[in-house]
């Protein structure tokens, strides 16, 4: 039923339903926004809206003349304002003018507004600054009720009348509006114009007309009035103008002009001509005193940068981007329902935009508003609530619009009768409607809920009034409200302020003790002190000991009773907790308030959404009455920090048990069997017998690839097997032991006997064929494996004082794999703990240790040359590969059959190579070159001490020094955080006085290899190459593979991609998105349409990935990650720097890049510029605009400062013209050569990356930089590689060299020269670098029998803990806890679990505390644990801590008695039986246990 009406809103002179719906939409809105504007009773809790009304009134009190004015708040630091309405000249005076707020962080038409009501008011009544809210506040609330409207309005527009009134309701209840309804700031009116400025953009779309344009600019004008933090606006505005360029030319990209650009360009520049216009109107002082302006503005981006710059940002401090906001504003601010479907909505729209054409313009345009905007919002390290306000309107829209999809996106099928009777879907249109009709009702209930908030008074105000009533006047209180609220009315108490933010002394904390011994209350009147306090713990020590005796009653003090005004409706109530995110402990109130029938505790709320109108008011009651010097005993008190707290990550009592009685030394390794008389030759039989067994296997999977995947198949046997004998173990099949191993090399060779006996023919045609591949292939491991053997043999030392390396952790955490029963392996640092590391790469050496029974310590300098090898033939495999690729599908392309002719001879193109090319350029030498790039050539430092050297020896007579091989790790020095220009936006800002210095570690694999530190890094190269080997498999085979292969290699990409986390899980995040690119190519050269192709890439893509993660399940299980999120990156790599780390590389994919993007670089430039140029490039206009946005982009980074980002971008811009080409081009080689330029953009990417993010919790940026920089040495050098063969196969080179030719070859051989003068002095230098003269050997521990260590200026014989160390090894049965001296990171403590691999009570605590992040109290509860079990001579309490360690050997060597002083250490000789001792070192068997 409808009747007719010309009313603006009767949609069409006829009012629906609808218009009926919006008005009850629209009342309710401004009913839940109106009631309860009085909610702090006058004491105006909020602070940015006290400081509006509070200067509006006294700027009204100026205009008007009143006495006293210029001594009102502000107006006492300008002395030259001036009463009285200003004249003209006045009013341009910045420092005369009354209307100058001189206060910039918010807007001053909000004052302007303020001070234009008063003085209506002010003509019926008096009224007071404060009284303004009940102006203000309803004024927040109608603007707000009109965002609600514009929601609808805007809904509709894009998405229809449902949409529109879905969303409109949903933000009529939401819960953020309604809250910031009922403050006077900025926010309410910036979103409503905001909303009008989006609507005005799409009319200007669908006008065209320039008023449009006018219209848009006066609404952006109000947008950003209220207060200008509106940057991400320019992305929608962006968007839709272009959007206008293409309805000009109807969506044909080749006929955009540059008037046609200029014309629309034009009318955006007037909307932003009168959007600054309104602004200088609503803010004239921003101009007229813009120092003023600039510096409010400067000094609120500090703020927000930099959490802890002020004291109320601290409570931000290293709160996780992105997923801080995403839970803060789900669940307070649109409650939990509502927030789930707002910011599901985001990658639901993004995906409708991909797939459906429909309304994608309307999507794009909401995603440019909320992507871009919230990704800017995240660079701030401070995340108050409200700065995403701004973003939840669009998101209930497209949230709205997600839901009612779900309604009408399924139907049960109509075509047959059983169908629409059987057909599951016909539930899901109701399953649909159900979940529509929760979430509305859901946010409706937490909306009604809320409204308890302001129908009942303030906590604080409630506390006041009970404090007053029940506390006698002049009692002490100690208010704990620094920076903070206030409890109001408390004059006539003896209050005092805690100061918490100040300094941290012990000054600061003795008059505490004072305040408190003669306080009887403690009152809070937010979260805010003690939650700051607990997220800056270094800056606030003493005060968070204070906290936590507070809460616990150690200072004599109890929870007398809280205030609080949780939202609650029927008996439910949404609590907050902010106690339990500070670590502290939870008090039970003496007086207990009201309990709800049903709390649902939702955890930490942020202080935005909770710290104003409804905080929880604590309490605290002086119960004891504690002296000052017990109180002061109390703060100062250094308690276990682990005591009441869980310490994670530590073994079950099941594990633990089997730990300690398996693993036994002796019953793994034989010293007088011929595997350690002969270790090389033992460690090469077993990796051989891997290798031939899955030799078939391997054949089978990488069958697409030229060489069948012959040398792949050592690294892909190694995994295999050592993967079948893991998951037996971690699934509690079996023991660790050799049968473990021998199982895995019994199902690898099943799985090759059953492809020899189906693939049989092929096989044996292909080696019959290919057998000097093969053998070549075996060669070169060979010679890279024994030369490599050679170099550790000539220095085998496994510790050096000065440059030892992280080795004795290694060999910890490999003997302690070795030893261990179950898995996951003991922590040989932390006794009774769990390895909490990417340990896999010592489980692979491990299978081969139990196999041979090899001393660990000898097994480590084999383990060193096997990856090596691997390294080297793995990235010889894959450049051959890529390489014979691309000449085999060349090549048959050159063939041509006729019709009874047959065959005909190759085809001829131009000058074909002669012989001595065809040699130097051929595959098998691009796969050397690629082994020599990757595992041999340093980077370019060696030349450059050589030539600085030589200069200094010509120029002064400097000696020549002993090359450096330190320093080439160390190219970049270490940098201080620089400070960022304006552009560069997004990096915090330096603060004057204090510096934040990030060391920079620049390793190349063969520094890596040579140093010899047997860490993750190295280890996972190789299997970083296989990934990128099955990677490429996939993109050559998919097309023909079939079912069983495409199965089965997924498979095996799969467990490559997943062992890459549990080898070393910094490489897992880019060879994931490697993974996915890859498999996006594979799947892109299949045959079948879009929806095929995008159907058989979602398989692949999560298989594989699922598969990945899943295989190695209980790894992640066990395993604990801390600080995974990112941080903005305050450093800044020189290209110099940059060039010299990877010089050689760049210079050939330079040369590569510039000659097959020559002609299209000559086409893009003249075709832009010349009329009717006739171009051959398909698609130009397209890769124009995007290798302008790329430019732009690049010179953006420049601009900012960030030169090295910008060189990478413009060679990603050479990349996307190469690869554009080979697209285009159909040819059939197209899968090989792009794989090449997909390997070389993520290195691009990752380059860049590095430079603007860092990996949170990081030293600076250095383990950033480090893992990171070797990803991109590894991609780069397999690139250069076969970019290198493709120059000298494609006619690079003429076969006349001239000029330029060697020119090019000369710069060419200096590169690689320089290169390899590290290769050469580097080795040199470093097998010369020992600990002592000892002999050439094998074993990493020879060393200590003429080793003589300096520990704290006092000597230590080595041979003593040698000969100890031995005795441990061949006598101890199981692997029990040895307790030995604790000292810090890089020094001798530790050494029995280090060559032991026996758990010690703790090992090198740096390393422990960033294993277990969040149990770091444990680590040094365990260092003075330690030192107390040695110093104390009270043995009751000794056998205490040996029992809870569960200790069963104590070692007393020199070491212990240079670290710990005093009688301690005689104890041992009652408490234990004296098992071992020579003139160093004696060791005590336990009797207390």
């Amino acid at each position: 039923m409808a009747f007719r009406s010309d009313h603006f809103l009767s949609f069409g002179g006829r009012v629906s339903w609808v218009f009926y719906v919006l008005l009850v939409i629209l009342v309710v809105a401004l009913a839940l926004r109106l009631n309860g504007i009085n909610w702090d009773q006058g004491f105006a809790f909020h602070p940015d809206e006290r400081d509006i009304y509070m200067r509006s009134g006294c700027m009204y009190e100026l205009l008007t003349d009143s006495p006293g004015a210029n001594d009102c708040g502000y107006l006492r630091g300008e002395p030259d304002a001036q009463p009285g309405l200003p004249g003209i000249g006045t009013l341009f005076d910045k420092d005369r003018s009354p209307l100058n707020p001189h206060w910039f962080p918010l807007g001053s038409i909000l004052i302007y507004v303020m001070v234009f009501f008063r003085s209506i008011v002010e003509l019926f009544t008096d009224i007071n600054s404060l009284d303004m809210r009940y102006v203000g506040r309803p004024l927040s609330a109608l603007a707000d009720v009109g965002t609600v409207a514009m929601v609808f309005l805007l809904g509709r527009k894009l998405y229809g009348n449902g949409v529109g009134l879905l969303a409109a309701g949903f933000t009529a209840l939401a819960v953020i509006h309604i809250q910031n309804s009922h403050f006077f700031r900025p926010e309410t009116f910036s979103v409503l114009f905001t909303l009008a400025s989006f609507w005005a953009m799409w009319r200007m779309l669908e006008r065209k007309r320039l008023l449009d344009s006018a219209i848009l600019g006066l609404l952006l004008g109000l947008a950003i009035a209220p207060k200008i933090s509106l940057l991400p606006i320019l992305a929608p505005l962006f968007l839709v103008y272009w959007y206008r360029v293409l309805d000009e030319v109807e969506g044909r990209w080749s006929e955009i002009t540059p008037e046609l650009v200029q014309r629309i360009f034009n009318h955006a520049i007037l909307a932003g001509v009168i959007a600054a216009g309104v602004f200088f109107i609503s803010a004239p002082y921003a101009i007229l005193d813009i120092a003023a302006f600039v510096g409010d503005l400067g000094a609120q981006t500090r703020m927000a940068r930099n959490a802890g710059l002020w004291p109320f940002t601290i409570q931000y401090v290293d709160t996780p981007a992105f997923i801080y906001q995403i839970q803060q504003s789900s669940v307070w601010g649109l409650g939990l329902p509502l927030g789930i479907v707002a910011w599901a909505s985001i990658p639901f729209t993004a995906a409708v935009a991909a797939f459906s054409k429909t309304t994608r313009r309307a999507d794009l345009f909401l995603l440019a508003w909320v992507v871009p905007g919230f990704i800017f919002l995240e660079t701030f390290e401070v995340h108050f609530l409200r700065y995403v306000f701004p973003l939840m309107p669009i998101m209930i829209i497209m949230g709205s619009r997600m839901l009612l999809w779900l309604v009408s996106a399924y139907r049960p099928l109509q075509v047959h009768l059983v169908y629409q009777r059987f057909d599951p879907a016909r539930f899901l249109p109701g399953f649909a409607i159900a979940m529509v009709v929760f979430v509305v009702a859901a946010t409706g209930f937490y909306a009604l809920a809320f409204q308890k908030v302001y129908a009942e008074d303030h906590p604080a105000v409630t506390a006041s009034e009970w404090i007053n009533e029940n506390v006698p006047r002049g009692t002490a209180i100690v208010s704990d409200n620094h920076w903070d609220e206030y409890v109001p009315n408390l004059y006539s108490y003896n209050v005092w302020q805690f100061p918490v933010y100040d300094a941290d002394t012990p000054e600061k904390m003795n008059t505490l003790a004072g305040k408190l011994a003669s306080s009887e209350y403690v009152v809070f009147y937010s979260s805010r002190p003690y939650t700051s306090a607990a997220r800056d713990p270094e800056r606030f020590p003493f005060s968070n000991q204070y906290y936590q005796g507070l809460f616990n009653g150690r200072l004599g003090y109890e929870l007398d009773r809280e205030f609080t005004n949780y939202p609650e409706l029927f008996g439910v109530a949404f609590r907050h907790d902010a106690i339990g995110r500070a670590g502290l402990e939870r008090p039970t109130a003496l007086n207990p308030g009201h309990n709800p029938y049903i709390g649902l505790d939702l955890g930490y709320a942020d202080d935005n959404a909770v710290g104003y109108d409804h905080p929880r008011v604590l309490l605290f009651k002086n119960t004891a009455h504690l002296t000052e010097g017990v109180i002061r005993i109390g703060l100062q008190a250094n308690q276990p920090a682990s005591e009441g707290r869980s310490v994670e990550l530590l073994l079950s009592p099941e594990d633990l048990i089997s730990q300690q009685e398996g693993g036994t030394f002796s019953d793994i390794v034989d010293r007088d069997s011929w595997t350690n008389k002969m270790p090389v030759l033992a460690w090469l039989l077993v990796v051989e017998l891997i290798y031939i067994v899955a030799l078939p296997f391997t054949m089978f999977i990488f069958r697409p690839l030229p060489d069948r995947g012959i040398i792949l198949a050592r690294i892909f046997g190694l995994l295999a097997v050592s993967y079948i004998a893991w998951i037996a173990v971690s699934l509690g099949l079996m023991d660790f032991s050799r049968s473990a191993v021998y199982l895995g090399v019994l199902v690898l060779a099943g799985l090759s006997a059953v492809t020899i006996a189906l693939r049989w023919k092929e096989i044996k045609e292909f080696l019959t064929e290919h057998w000097r591949l093969l053998l070549f292939g075996e060669a070169l491991f060979l010679v890279a494996f024994l030369g490599f053997v050679l170099l550790r043999y000539a220095n085998p030392d496994l510790w050096h004082p000065f440059r030892g390396g992280e080795k004795p952790m290694e060999l910890a955490y490999l003997s302690a794999v070795v030893r261990s029963t179950t898995l996951p392996p003991f922590d040989p640092w932390f006794a009774g703990g769990l390895l909490n590391y990417y340990y896999w790469g010592y489980f692979v050496i491990s299978g081969i240790i139990r196999v041979t029974g090899i001393l660990p310590t000898t097994a480590f300098n084999l383990a060193v040359p096997m990856f090596f090898a691997l390294t080297i033939t793995g990235a010889y495999t894959l450049v051959y590969n890529l390489a014979e690729g691309v000449r085999q599908r060349r090549a048959a392309g050159r063939v041509i059959s006729v019709p009874g002719v047959g065959v005909l001879s190759p085809m001829r193109f131009g000058d074909e190579p002669t012989h001595w090319r065809k040699w130097v350029w051929n595959p098998v030498g691009a796969g050397v070159t690629a082994g020599l790039f990757t595992a041999v050539a340093g980077n370019l430092d060696g030349m450059v001490q050589m030539v600085q050297n030589s200069w200094h020896k010509a120029v002064d007579g400097t000696p020549f020094p002993a090359f450096d091989f330190w320093r080439s790790s160390r190219m970049l020095p270490s940098m201080e955080n620089f400070d960022p220009n304006p552009i560069a936006f997004w990096v915090p800002d330096r603060i004057p006085g204090i510096s934040d210095v990030s060391f920079h570690i620049t390793e190349f694999p063969f520094f890596t290899f040579l140093f010899a530190d047997l860490h993750a890094h190295m280890m996972v190269i190789p299997f970083t190459l296989l990934v990128i080997g099955l990677g490429l498999n996939m993109v050559v085979g998919l097309k023909d593979g079939g079912w069983l292969w495409t199965v089965v290699s997924s498979v095996a990409l799969a467990l490559g991609l997943g062992s890459l986390w549990v080898v070393n899980s910094w490489d897992f995040p880019s060879y994931l998105i490697l993974t996915l690119g890859l498999l996006s190519l594979a799947v892109y050269f299949t045959n079948g349409d879009r929806t095929e192709k995008l159907a058989l890439l979602g398989v692949l893509a999560v298989g594989v990935v699922a598969v990945s993660i899943l295989a190695f399940l209980p790894f992640h299980q066990a395993y604990e990650t801390f600080n995974s999120g990112l941080d903005v990156s305050k450093w800044r790599t020189p290209v110099d720097r940059f060039l010299g780390i990877h010089g050689l590389f760049l210079f050939v994919i330079a040369s590569f890049l510039l000659y097959q993007a020559r002609s299209t670089l000559k086409e893009l430039v003249w075709s832009f510029g010349v009329r009717d140029y006739q171009v051959t490039v398909q698609g130009i206009a397209w890769m124009r605009v995007c290798v302008a946005a790329v430019g732009l982009a690049a010179v953006f980074f420049a601009a900012a400062g960030f030169w090295n980002v910008t060189l990478l971008m413009v060679f990603l811009i050479l990349v996307g013209i190469v690869a554009w080409n080979i697209f285009a081009s159909k040819n059939d080689e197209r899968a090989y050569e792009v794989v090449p330029l997909f390997l070389l953009s993520l290195a691009l990417f990752i380059g860049i990356g590095v430079d603007l993010v860092r990996v949170e919790g990081d030293i600076g940026r250095m383990n950033t930089f480090f893992k990171y920089y070797l990803e991109i040495w590894v991609l780069l050098s397999i690139v250069s590689a076969y970019m290198l063969w493709h120059l000298g196969a494609s006619g690079f080179l003429r076969q006349n060299i001239g000029l330029r030719s060697g020119v090019w070859m000369v710069v060419l051989a200096v590169l690689i020269g320089s290169s390899l003068v590290y290769t050469a002095l580097g080795s040199r230098a470093r097998v010369t670098d020992r600990f002592t003269d000892g002999p050439s050997t094998l074993d990493g521990m020879a060393y200590m029998a003429a080793a003589l260590h300096q520990e704290q200026e006092q000597p230590i014989e080595l041979k003593w803990d040698q000969e100890a160390i031995e005795w441990v090894q061949d006598n101890v049965t199981g692997s029990p806890v040895i307790l030995e001296a604790h000292l810090s990171q890089y020094r001798w403590g530790a050494r029995f679990a280090n060559y032991t691999g026996l758990p010690t009570v703790v090992g090198w605590p740096w390393h422990q505390i960033q294993q277990r992040t969040a149990y770091s109290y444990a680590v040094t509860d365990r260092a003075q644990d330690v030192r107390e079990m040695y110093e104390t001579t009270n043995e009751k309490r000794a056998l205490d801590l040996l029992r809870r360690y569960q200790v069963k050997y104590v070692v007393v060597g020199d070491l212990e008695r240079i670290t710990y002083s005093g009688n301690g250490l005689e104890k041992f000789e009652t408490l234990g039986q004296k098992v071992f001792e020579n003139q160093g070192t004696a060791i005590y068997e336990a009797r207390w246990n």
